[in-house]
């Protein structure tokens, strides 16, 4: 189970990568998907292992599978083309950005 969740979120990292740069035409909008995701690894990295440590271990991996979950599917739901009128393409980005930050 395991391979096959590393192996969608780098099929996600790939698509959302090429979606953010097809959008904007820009590599430092794809430098920021990396610091996005970076930022809150690296940010809670001493507090991650300790609760981690002290946690039930099947709960945590329901409570991280379900929030990977619902972060894709919000960026699923904002890339709709039938989104395109509800949200302004100026917020695509920016939500992407935040669910990356969320599932990093």
């Amino acid at each position: 189970m395991k391979f096959f969740f590393t192996f969608a979120y780098q099929m996600q990292a790939v698509i959302l990568g090429f979606y953010v740069y097809q959008l904007t035409k820009s590599a430092f909008a794809l430098g920021l998907i990396g610091l996005s995701e970076a930022i809150p690894s690296i940010g809670i990295a001493l507090y991650g292992g300790y609760i981690a440590d002290k946690s039930e271990k099947k709960k945590m991996l329901l409570l991280v599978f379900f929030g990977v979950l619902i972060s894709s599917l919000v960026m699923f739901t904002v890339t709709l083309k039938s989104m395109e009128g509800i949200i302004h393409a100026g917020w695509i980005v920016p939500i992407l950005y935040t669910m990356v930050f969320l599932m990093g």
